[in-house]
């Protein structure tokens, strides 16, 4: 992964400045692909929409925030933002808090809500995660299978929650007929997890 210079943001609540990251070029080798989306790829940076300030610890939106400037890395130690670092990624209970106390448009809910998913389906993946409770979990599974709609692009996601419920037969009507070429082998992964009552979250392979 080669990155790109590194973009000074200004946070919106405490106007200190802030990293955001974004790379020139990257690759997945070697990543991990799980059923419920989350991609592991140690060199594929994603573009992360939010987060938590370093300084103030207030969840910020990068799109809220005003650009300051633009560094060289190998310039920055030596530049009046030496000291800025990149927002920190939120964690479990900042997700729910995030939520539950603010109204947010669609996409941005959807966004926080597949993130909060993630953070419930870690110990599926690492030996360490955020325990999250099963009240909780349920609710933002039901609530993004809301948001998530009858949209076509959604139904890959929208059968792996239903399957991750335990909802088998909701799970399997949503992978009937044909998806592109990209998504059908992950569709006919899902109907053997949902066929196999599996509700793990477990890695695709071709």
């Amino acid at each position: 992964m080669i990155l790109a210079p590194a973009t000074v943001r200004e946070c919106s609540s405490c106007q200190k400045p802030f990293l955001q990251l974004s790379m020139r070029s990257g690759n997945t080798f070697g990543s991990k692909l799980w059923t419920d989306s989350k991609l592991d790829a140690r060199m594929y940076l994603k573009d992360e929409p939010c987060g938590i300030c370093s300084e103030c610890k207030s969840f910020i939106w990068i799109k809220n925030t005003k650009i300051k400037d633009e560094v060289e890395w190998h310039k920055l130690s030596d530049s009046q933002y030496s000291n800025a670092r990149e927002l920190e990624r939120p964690k479990t209970q900042e997700l729910i808090d995030t939520l539950v106390r603010s109204n947010f448009k669609e996409d941005d809910e959807i966004y926080l809500r597949t993130q909060l998913l993630y953070c419930s389906n870690d110990h599926f993946r690492y030996d360490s995660y955020e325990s999250i409770s099963h009240e909780e979990d349920s609710n933002n599974k039901l609530r993004l299978i809301q948001l998530l709609g009858n949209a076509s692009d959604n139904r890959l996601l929208k059968a792996e929650i239903y399957r991750e419920l335990a909802d088998f037969d909701s799970a399997l009507r949503l992978l009937e007929g044909n998806f592109d070429s990209g998504q059908q082998w992950i569709a006919d992964a899902l109907k053997k997890l949902c066929l196999d009552k599996n509700v793990n979250v477990v890695i695709l392979e071709r």
